[in-house]
């Protein structure tokens, strides 16, 4: 019998490899970053393996959108990667390696030019029993990607045959948030243009729902932050009985969906400052 190639040692390719746990059985896997056009990141039973086999999965990281670390209630260093076609999640042992592996995603995992990738996505399951929706064309409701731009909240419809257009709405039309075991909600204001009352959301695990609500806090504490600056240069620029007021126009941290390969999104967006 011939021997089985090593291919291991035909790789030039390689950026980052070791043992992770992958997601739903949690079993220890060996992982290999590659770099290309496409990257890619393969598992392998275990290492051994890895030297003389296939993978057993190759996940092309091509259109990316997030790459994050998380932690649920079995595992404190979760690696998540996000495109516009995957979601993927692997389990380190410590900080120390879920670091190395964040660090290796997100210098080899690259946007296409004039794109960038969303700061935070969680894949959820809507339910819309207590909202009152405002338009019939809106889909709120299964299965779910909760992007997060610098000031808005998208609604990606996971599994969307029909390509609809995702609901956007901006973080200071929320009302409300909170969390309940591993339920998240948001109560939006009249101004969010998709309805009145509470938009549940299974986050899926209880640890992973108070991280959400906390990130979502932090952004809209940041937003009322910003816009206390804006209204302060307003009325800085309308001070004196000949000054004229200057509109503000502010800069996306995080660019809106349309810069995120996502396809233009329909929703008119004011200047907040602009009515300061």
């Amino acid at each position: 019998m011939a021997p089985e190639p090593d291919y291991s040692a035909m790789s030039t390719d390689i950026v980052l490899k070791g043992t992770l746990r992958k997601a739903k059985t949690w079993n220890k896997r060996f992982f290999v970053l590659r770099d290309g056009n496409p990257p890619k990141l393969e598992y392998y039973e275990n290492e051994r393996k890895w030297k003389v086999n296939k993978p057993k999965r190759q996940i092309s990281l091509g259109n990316p959108w997030n790459i994050d670390k998380k932690k649920d209630t079995k595992h404190e260093f979760l690696i998540v990667i996000f495109t516009k076609d995957e979601y993927f999640t692997m389990a380190a042992e410590s900080a120390d390696v879920q670091q190395t592996w964040i660090s290796a995603l997100l210098k080899t995992v690259r946007p296409a030019a004039g794109l960038t990738m969303f700061k935070y996505i969680w894949q959820v399951v809507l339910e819309n029993k207590e909202l009152e929706m405002s338009s019939s064309n809106l889909s709120l409701h299964g299965q779910h990607r909760i992007c997060l731009t610098h000031d808005s909240m998208v609604f990606v419809a996971c599994n969307d045959r029909c390509n609809n257009t995702p609901a956007e709405i901006l973080i200071t039309n929320i009302r409300l948030c909170g969390h309940k075991e591993n339920m998240f909600f948001i109560e939006p204001g009249r101004a969010s243009g998709i309805g009145n009352g509470k938009l549940w959301m299974d986050v899926g695990d209880d640890a992973m729902a108070a991280q959400m609500h906390t990130t979502i806090l932090n952004v809209m504490y940041a937003l009322r932050q910003e816009e206390a600056s804006c209204s302060y240069r307003g009325r800085s620029n309308s001070s004196g009985s000949n000054s004229s007021r200057t509109r503000t126009t502010r800069t996306h941290h995080n660019p809106p969906p349309s810069q995120i390969g996502m396809g233009k999104i329909s929703s008119a967006k004011r200047n907040r400052c602009d009515s300061l």
